[in-house]
């Protein structure tokens, strides 16, 4: 359950370096199983966001970058790519020490609840084995694909599987900012 307010306002330029150590925070765990110290770990980190963001400003020119915020601190993002066909959930990160609050289903609520209105799919990938692929799985994302890497996932309005999402309306503690726009 959230226990905070939060809200989404799109990112800008200001937020490089927190964009930067939220991507070094997710992908800390990888890395420290490599045999480098924490300069090499640190340069590796920063070129992968680098490549990172020119893959996404390449492959997604139409996906926007949100901040979520709470409070006025910066506590995740979302990149969302909105298209004719459907809704494209490119990357979704909340600092650790913000999961596990509701943070990141509420984002994902306020994402389906703009599909379902529109009638549009919603699509996603997760890595194999990460705990968020239980999350997508509770709100009615069903596996497509699967390369043993990545899992593609997709959430239509129509399916029998997927319960409503709860009304943002109903949460007492949710702010402006949603629906995500």
């Amino acid at each position: 359950m959230l226990s905070v307010p939060t809200r989404q306002r799109p990112a800008e330029e200001r937020d490089e370096e927190f964009l930067r150590r939220l991507f070094a925070e997710s992908r800390e765990s990888e890395f420290a199983r490599l045999p480098l110290d924490s300069t090499q770990i640190g340069q590796l980190l920063r070129q992968q966001f680098d490549a990172r963001a020119r893959a996404c400003a390449a492959g997604f020119p139409a996906a926007r970058w949100f901040i979520v915020e709470s409070l006025d601190e910066a506590i995740g993002t979302l990149c969302l790519e909105r298209s004719d066909s459907g809704l494209a959930v490119q990357d979704i990160a909340i600092l650790s020490t913000w999961q596990n609050r509701g943070v990141g289903s509420a984002l994902l609520r306020a994402v389906l609840a703009e599909a379902r209105a529109a009638g549009l799919p919603v699509q996603l990938q997760v890595r194999v084995g990460s705990a968020a692929d239980r999350l997508y799985r509770r709100l009615g994302f069903v596996e497509i694909s699967n390369d043993r890497l990545n899992i593609a996932m997709q959430w239509r309005a129509n399916s029998d599987r997927v319960a409503a999402p709860r009304s943002w309306a109903a949460q007492p503690d949710a702010t402006a900012g949603v629906p995500i726009h």
